[in-house]
């Protein structure tokens, strides 16, 4: 397979950006382990590291969580009607 000098080095460098990227989630990996080792309350140290990480999430993706997912009582009724119901 021949490849000219620029896509073998492309494929160089991703090679080793990929290993600069394992080594930066293992170290990530064991940060977190100590973390939670190190921690008081270990379950709730990673339900706060969850909720951060989720939160960070809802950031990027601009999806904001609701707070009230429960329909109100005149929501329930319009639906109702607008398929037929009692009324």
């Amino acid at each position: 397979m021949s490849s000219y000098f620029w896509e073998a080095r492309a494929l160089i460098e991703g090679a080793a950006l990929m290993h600069n990227d394992e080594r930066k989630r293992s170290l990530e990996l064991a940060i977190n382990i100590a973390n939670v080792q190190n921690a008081k309350n270990p379950k709730r140290s990673v339900k706060s590291a969850e909720k951060a990480i989720s939160k960070a999430e809802n950031q990027i993706t601009g999806n904001k969580p609701t707070t009230n997912n429960k329909p109100s009582l005149k929501a329930l009724e319009r639906l109702n009607k607008a398929f037929g119901g009692d009324s």
